[in-house]
């Protein structure tokens, strides 16, 4: 059975679902949201669960509840009646107990018991198998309820490893079933409930030894065990993590969240500009800890630019203990009167549990320059936002929307030690672009990695990149992208893989350059691997040659 609550046309927090009478949770609360950019913009969210009928009998659903605009507002009462014929399908074959044993159980461990609100919290679910027991693969039937956290499911393995551990004095098979993080959104004492699962299997247990038999105990365990089939439930105990306030002590005015390490990089392209053609400014925070819910930051700028809703692009790994990699907002604007306007400097700051302090970044003004345009392009762009409305309130969660890519693991992985806030930066690429031929970029990058200069090695890599598709498909700078280097290349027959592997190359250059200080990366390698695809590609009827 499926049950799900929808809110339309609001932004909500706080979700609070009933207690489910007679029935259990298999999964949920699935969350998923939605945004229409029509004329009007509107959004919808849902919070959708999987539900198994526990036993026959009326079951009231009593309302769901979540806060719009500082208000709790509540779903309406749902009363289910649950016959035999409908618990069946679902409950045939199954145990009817729900514990562990000292021979198989389920244990839930978390890598920290107290955190600041909005610190990440890794809990790991594993399943401890002892050496006289055989199961089949068991199934999830329970997820916990994550009252209280902002929820991020860690990457599921493509095969779950096991491991031989010894836990109270006994060894066990142990396997990994599902690693969660949680973001804790209040303060207090806090409780993740137990994950449940069910498992088939067979357990060795001695033979009673008959007096009378003189060969009982000839052949030893071989032939005097018993193999005795079981189907069970077990869950996990439940968790309790302690979380305190954020400190008020060093608080800057641009905080607005963020906890764990981050660095902030902006870009406006093209510069210079037609009026009445769009530019796109794009910021980028990189780093870890509460990522996807960091939200659009604010324009200033001049009446007579255009702003329209920001585009949220993700690239997150959730392999480790702690969310990684990039949210970047991708801006469109639209100058409509020659001459120069500012993009102001942005401010942002994060509280780093490790280092018990809150660190500030802030970026270089942009100055763009508004060229006349006696031809203006024919640009599709999204529906306008309007500044100082209710489009700003309406995007407050519609950064959580964005789906995710998996990022270079080794990208974002921080020493321990105290974070070392990067300088002010304004990144550019346009202005660091020349009509240099690229190989003279890979000579520069070649010569920057003997020198460890890591900004200027992965910007002269990128350029060298950009360069190539530009110069060897005839492609406008102000014109390039993904689809466009995409095109470039289909068009003389570069194989799928060559490309994708081209694309994955700009994209990871990108990360580790906009990354936080203190990355550590093999310049050779990605040196090597830059000219080798480039050698390879440019064997599919290319016209000019290193």
């Amino acid at each position: 059975m499926q049950l799900s609550y929808t809110l339309t046309g609001a932004n909500g927090s706080e979700f609070q679902a009933p207690d489910f009478s007679n029935l259990r949770i298999i999964s949920g609360p699935n969350v998923s949201s939605s945004i229409n950019m029509g004329a009007h913009v509107s959004m919808s969210s849902t919070y959708s669960y999987v539900l198994q009928a526990i036993k026959m009998g009326k079951a009231v659903i009593r309302p769901a509840s979540i806060a719009v605009n500082g208000k709790r507002i509540s779903s309406n009462t749902l009363e289910i009646n649950i016959s035999r014929g409908n618990m069946q399908g679902q409950n045939q074959n199954r145990g009817t107990s729900a514990s562990n044993s000292r021979d198989l159980f389920l244990m839930a461990s978390a890598n920290k018991t107290t955190a600041v609100r909005g610190e990440v919290i890794a809990v790991t679910y594993s399943l401890y198998i002892g050496n006289n027991i055989k199961i089949s693969a068991p199934t999830i039937t329970g997820m916990p309820t994550f009252t209280g956290f902002w929820v991020e499911n860690g990457s599921e393995p493509k095969q779950i490893n096991a491991s031989h551990q010894m836990y109270k004095g006994k060894q066990y098979l142990v396997y990994p079933i599902r690693k969660i993080l949680l973001f804790p959104q209040k303060t207090g004492r806090l409780t993740v409930d137990p994950l449940e699962i069910e498992c088939e299997g067979q357990m060795n247990v001695p033979k009673r030894r008959d007096p009378s038999d003189p060969f009982s105990d000839m052949f030893g365990d071989f032939f005097n065990m018993d193999v005795i089939p079981f189907h069970k439930d077990i869950k996990s105990d439940p968790l309790s993590v302690n979380v305190t306030e954020l400190p008020n002590t060093g608080k800057p005015a641009s905080f607005t969240g963020m906890v764990g390490k981050a660095a902030l990089s902006v870009s406006a392209t093209p510069n210079p500009v037609k009026a009445n053609e769009p530019i796109t400014y794009r910021v980028t925070i990189g780093g870890e800890g509460n990522l996807s819910l960091l939200q659009p930051m604010k324009l200033n700028l001049p009446t007579d630019v255009e702003v329209y809703d920001p585009k949220t692009i993700d690239k997150f790994d959730r392999g480790g203990n702690n969310l990684t990699g990039t949210r970047a907002f991708e801006y469109t604007l639209m100058p409509h009167k020659p001459g120069k306007f500012e993009i102001p400097s942005l401010a942002f700051s994060f509280y780093d549990p490790a280092a018990k302090k809150y660190f500030e970044s802030k970026t270089l003004p942009i100055e763009v320059t508004v060229e006349e345009n006696n031809h203006p392009k024919s640009a599709v762009v999204p529906t306008p936002s309007k500044p100082n409305e209710s489009n700003t309130s309406l995007l407050k969660w519609g950064a959580l929307l964005a789906g995710t890519l998996v990022l270079l693991s080794a990208v974002l992985l921080f020493a321990k030690r105290k974070v070392k806030l990067p300088e002010s930066t304004y990144v550019n690429p346009i202005e660091n672009y020349t009509e240099t031929d690229y190989s003279e970029y890979f000579k520069e990058a070649e010569h920057l990695s003997l020198l460890d200069e890591h900004d200027g090695f992965f910007t002269a890599i990128l350029n060298g990149l950009y360069a190539f598709i530009c110069q060897t498909y005839n492609v406008p700078f102000s014109e390039l992208s993904h689809a466009a280097i995409k095109k470039a290349l289909e068009q003389k027959s570069v194989p799928s893989e060559l490309i994708n592997s081209y694309l994955h190359l700009v994209d990871q250059c990108e990360m580790v350059k906009y990354a936080p200080i203190g990355l550590r990366v093999n310049k050779e390698q990605v040196f090597n691997e830059t000219t080798d695809l480039i050698s390879k590609i440019k064997t599919y009827k290319t016209d000019i040659n290193i």
